[in-house]
């Protein structure tokens, strides 16, 4: 991880915790929904609340504080939107 500018910028090789997280709080349908949204042709991204990502849940609300902006880059993106809100997998 590193700043640019205002931001903090990672990489990872993995979607296993976040794919973890939105099945174990059985939110897969919402979480599909709102990663949709800015589908594009080599990325999407999304908001998450501070709060509640401090407590190692996910919720896709605004917050008072601020959002996580969350910005992902993939060769396919819907691909990987379905790997992650896939309701069979474990």
């Amino acid at each position: 991880m590193e700043r640019v500018d205002n931001f903090i910028v990672g990489t990872s090789d993995t979607i296993k915790t976040f794919s973890t997280l939105i099945r174990t709080q059985r939110i897969q349908a919402t979480a599909k929904a709102e990663l949709m949204k800015s589908l594009a042709f080599d990325s999407f991204e999304f908001c998450l609340n501070k709060q509640v990502a401090l407590v190692g849940k996910v919720n896709f609300s605004q917050d008072p504080l601020g959002p996580i902006f969350v910005h992902v880059m993939a060769p396919s993106p819907e691909k990987l939107i379905e790997t992650i809100t896939n309701e069979s997998l474990k």
